[in-house]
């Protein structure tokens, strides 16, 4: 049974490694999963939310009861950060972000609250290294902060002569 958000990150900041941390990330691998992480870590998400608490009024209905869920929610992700949908008012795409937040359950939405201001390491302790961990390809180094890159040695230049060019590259 696929677990809800709130559900796995309880689990992820009970964990005392990165490993472990990759571990239930990897067994609870899905597309969702995988947004949530990126938009929380990556640098060309910018939420075009306002960073304050959003006021709605929390859906205390359990997860498994709730009308829905940040699975079926994530698809209008797009519409909430900077790169989504430009022709919708800041007005509307506030009020959606409230509609979504209603909709699924009050834990889950605390979790994307904390996702919107990229604060899951500060609240669940879920590491950028955790998540490399458990999806090496999903972070380029294009989407994370530059203090986090490791630059690697240039590798060193061959000495020695240039080739002869072929008769053929002379025309």
């Amino acid at each position: 049974m696929t677990k809800f958000f709130d559900e796995i990150m309880a689990e992820i900041k009970l964990a005392k490694t990165d490993e472990e941390r990759a571990k239930i990330l990897r067994s609870h691998d899905s597309t969702a999963i995988k947004q949530i992480v990126y938009a929380n870590f990556s640098t060309r998400i910018k939420f075009l939310l306002p960073e304050t608490a959003t006021p709605f009024k929390p859906n205390n209905i359990a997860s498994d009861l709730s009308l829905s869920s940040i699975y079926k929610e994530a698809r209008k992700f797009y519409l909430f950060v900077q790169t989504g949908n430009a022709n919708i008012s800041q007005m509307k795409r506030e009020a959606l972000w409230v509609q979504l937040l209603e909709s699924i359950s009050a834990d889950e939405a605390v979790v994307m609250e904390t996702v919107k201001n990229k604060a899951l390491e500060q609240k669940y302790g879920l590491t950028l290294a955790s998540v490399q961990l458990a999806f090496p390809g999903l972070l380029k180094p294009a989407d994370l902060p530059k203090e986090t890159l490791v630059v690697a040695p240039a590798a060193p230049k061959k000495r020695g002569r240039k080739p002869k060019k072929d008769v053929i590259d002379s025309f």
